[in-house]
């Protein structure tokens, strides 16, 4: 599988795309006997079936060979694209095997490789076939969760130096009977690879007006939420028109709320519309985890955000490295002078916090004020 394609046809075009494609395509009938099979399954993956006299070791030097395709730039129209790919192996020596058990052995040996770093190689093994079978697990018992009513939102109050409630973060968190809480960090990726983070996404939207119900009943109406949205759902047409028929269905409004995303999301063009459709709509935008994606100070202008959220790895590090603490207080003033407000996340001490509002950041989240909680417990927290 090629890697990061969808990156060069979205910056580059289809027509660069597919003579990329081609290119590859030609570069591998180098690497390969006259008699294997050369198949491109769609879109930008490959499968190769070879027979003959073949072991783990020889399987080696032709995944080595196959890396080494890549090594020199691709040079289509007259520009240079450097290029990777991930691979997927798995083999038998059994003559009665099942051919579909065994693609799917390399398709998940191929995760595994982008998993740990892409432009690499991996066999299927016995522990990536557990961990094929947890996603499935996972993908499976995501789409009841979501049916069942097992998906749910935490608040995480975004709080001010000076105690006072701000906003809150609402987090994704999925409860199964017998399983027990599962983390978001194992099952939002697979939403996001696969057709369910509309779902996902919808459901924490709604939760989240369920929630913001919930508060303005409480006396609680200067609190607003923050909504994470991923890229996918952004990149679908129909999503602002379903957020808009939600706010008419619970009678909120939407400066009630603030859409987080990732820099990605805003270098994706097929976002643009979604985007200018919600903020016509009247929501502000967060830039999320802002210093590790995609982050161009010369796009900084351009963005359509209102607000920049420090990751936590600057938050991390300001009292113990010196060079996270000035990177940190460099943004901090670049967003002011741009007038972005800005808020601080992971912040977990006392000092974090006091040196965060030495370099002029009064807006913060993390554990220090306070994990997140359902909605009942957020109430009470909120009017201590």
């Amino acid at each position: 599988d090629i890697d990061s394609f969808k990156n060069i046809n979205d910056s580059l075009g289809h027509e660069i795309g597919d003579s990329v494609l081609i290119e590859f395509a030609n570069r591998l009938r180098k690497v390969f006997r006259e008699h294997d099979f050369l198949i491109r399954l769609g879109g930008d993956e490959f499968v190769v079936v070879l027979t003959g006299n073949m072991n783990k070791d020889s399987l080696v030097l032709i995944g080595n060979k196959v890396q080494q395709l890549c090594e020199d730039d691709f040079t289509i129209v007259d520009q240079d694209i450097s290029v990777s790919c991930s691979l997927g192996i798995a083999f038998t020596e059994l003559k009665n095997f099942e051919p579909k058990l065994l693609l799917k052995q390399a398709d998940a040996a191929m995760y595994q490789a982008k998993k740990v770093g892409k432009n690499t190689f991996r066999f299927f093994d016995a522990t990536i076939a557990n961990e094929t079978q947890y996603r499935i697990f996972i993908e499976q018992g995501l789409k009841s969760a979501i049916k069942n009513n097992e998906i749910m939102i935490y608040l995480q109050p975004v709080v001010h130096s000076d105690g006072s409630i701000k906003s809150a973060e609402a987090l994704c968190r999925w409860y199964n009977e017998e399983t027990g809480f599962i983390s978001p960090e194992e099952f939002i990726p697979v939403a996001e690879e696969s057709y369910l983070i509309q779902s996902l996404g919808l459901k924490v939207i709604n939760e989240s007006m369920i929630a913001k119900k919930q508060l303005n009943e409480a006396g609680l109406r200067d609190i607003v939420i923050n909504i994470n949205f991923s890229e996918k759902q952004l990149q679908r047409q129909e999503t602002s028109v379903i957020v808009k028929d939600l706010l008419t269905e619970y009678g909120l409004s939407a400066d009630e709320f603030i859409i987080e995303i990732t820099e990605s999301t805003l270098h994706c063009n097929k976002s643009d519309a979604t985007i200018v459709a919600l903020r016509k709509l009247g929501f502000k935008f967060a830039l999320d985890d802002f210093g590790t994606g995609y982050s161009s100070l010369s796009r900084l202008q351009d963005y359509s955000v209102d607000i920049l959220k420090i990751d936590r790895s600057f938050t991390h590090s300001i009292c113990t490295n010196t060079k996270q603490k000035i990177i940190t207080e460099a943004i901090i003033n670049l967003a002011q002078e741009l007038d972005y407000k800005i808020i601080a996340e992971g912040v977990e001490t006392y000092y974090q916090r006091e040196a965060l509002v030495q370099m002029g950041c009064h807006v913060m989240q993390g554990f220090y004020f306070a994990k997140p909680m359902p909605i009942n417990e957020f109430i009470r927290y909120a009017k201590l």
